[in-house]
């Protein structure tokens, strides 16, 4: 095995000393109980979420639709990479189609990112309570809200990074390659990869990395790599940007979807005043000084909320550190749980406050669920008052309009 696979300090290990790989379409089950829960918890969330569609088969949100009828037939401009990929399909199919396989691609995340969270637990040494990490989960609000917001391009960002994540935890050669090529797509279909996803790729491209083995640097290479490639993209797509009537006009025409015609013209992120796109100084002038006091009850119920779901991480990522073997390793437990919090500095640039939080709830629960599995062979106790606290909270959250109002601004 080449030396930039091999198993190094913070890495998982077997009683033999050999690495433990992991084997995420063979999902080792504790108990046909746990199968059955699991295919019930399934069903309840495909139905619900078949009840948010209109009967057309298409997202309900409009606004989001209008990301689908950008391309680069226009000129080479940010978010445009999935619209380009639309309009190409359309080729081979109808956009009713097209929506329904996106739709049966969502629901195959979800059941890829539920299989990939139980096997992590699945694999550790909890004298309590492992399973109360799954079931929190599956009970987050923030995890409905973003896959019942259907077609959203936020979902197919969580798709590259659970793929890179992946992909630097198997370790596989091939990773130098693709997570550059990740990075660069993710950016090129919203910027704002860079501040949901990239963090907790760099920061576990930075965690397999040892002082002992110069070549598992490379990764972590690598991911710069890609932020640089993509941000001279980025700047590149910027200047080539026209103007907020031609973007109108080109939309319109492309107009495959009879629903979004009415919010078109409303589609101020690029449009802006009609005749300049807006810029993200815009953004922040409005969030610093435009912002109504309804907007900052948003926002304080938002970052309440996102405060709320994340008790028992918080605990858990404190005890995993303490059982830190070394200083480095600690180091690294810390860099991964502040990058995980990355998409909360959105929220000084634009108003969708939920939205933010619900990015960085996917990269809390991504990134400990994964540590949880790496340090598999560390024994910490759950108590018992902790666990049945945050699920009361995290159920109460779940229901009805509760969601709604706490995750705002999505």
């Amino acid at each position: 095995m080449n030396r930039f696979f091999k198993t190094g300090s913070a890495e998982s290990q077997t009683e033999s000393g050999k690495r433990d790989p992991i084997s995420f379409f063979t999902v080792i089950w504790k108990s046909k109980y746990t199968i059955r829960i699991i295919l019930l918890l399934m069903a309840v969330n495909i139905y619900v979420m078949m009840m948010t569609y209109n009967p057309g088969w298409y997202p309900s949100n409009s606004y989001i639709l209008n990301h689908y009828l950008l391309s680069y037939e226009l000129t080479f401009m940010p978010r445009s990479l999935a619209g380009t990929v639309y309009q190409a399909m359309l080729n081979f199919m109808s956009p009713k189609s097209f929506f329904l396989l996106f739709l049966f691609f969502q629901l195959f995340l979800y059941l890829m990112l539920t299989l990939y969270f139980h096997r992590c637990i699945s694999q550790n040494d909890f004298s309590s309570g492992p399973d109360f990490l799954f079931l929190s989960y599956l009970l987050l609000p923030s995890t409905y809200m973003a896959f019942f917001d259907f077609g959203r391009l936020d979902i197919i960002l969580l798709a590259l990074a659970f793929a890179a994540i992946l992909l630097i935890r198997s370790r596989w050669r091939c990773a130098l390659v693709l997570i550059p090529v990740m990075v660069t797509a993710g950016v090129l279909i919203h910027e704002v990869f860079w501040f949901f996803y990239v963090p907790t790729i760099f920061a576990w491209s930075v965690f397999y990395a040892r002082r002992s083995d110069k070549k598992s640097f490379l990764l972590p290479v690598c991911v710069v790599l890609g932020c640089v490639v993509s941000l001279g993209l980025f700047f590149l797509m910027r200047k080539n940007m026209p103007g907020g009537g031609e973007i109108m006009a080109f939309m319109s025409g492309k107009n495959q979807l009879t629903h979004t015609s009415d919010s078109i013209m409303s589609f101020s992120m690029y449009a802006g005043d009609g005749v300049k796109p807006k810029s993200y100084l815009d953004h922040f002038n409005e969030v610093f000084f435009t912002t109504s006091a309804g907007m900052l009850n948003d926002l304080k119920a938002s970052l309440a909320a996102f405060a709320v779901c994340i008790i028992l991480p918080v605990w858990i990522f404190m005890k995993l550190f303490d059982a830190g073997r070394d200083r480095q390793e600690k180091l690294k437990t810390v860099l991964l749980f502040l990058a995980s919090l990355s998409p909360l500095g959105l929220c000084v640039i634009a108003f969708d406050f939920g939205r933010w939080c619900t990015a960085a709830m996917w990269c809390v629960f991504l990134t400990l669920f994964s540590l949880i599995s790496v340090y598999h062979d560390r024994k910490i106790s759950i108590p018992r008052g902790l666990m049945i606290f945050q699920i009361i909270l995290l159920a109460v959250l779940a229901m009805g309009k509760c969601t709604e109002l706490c995750f705002w601004r999505f």
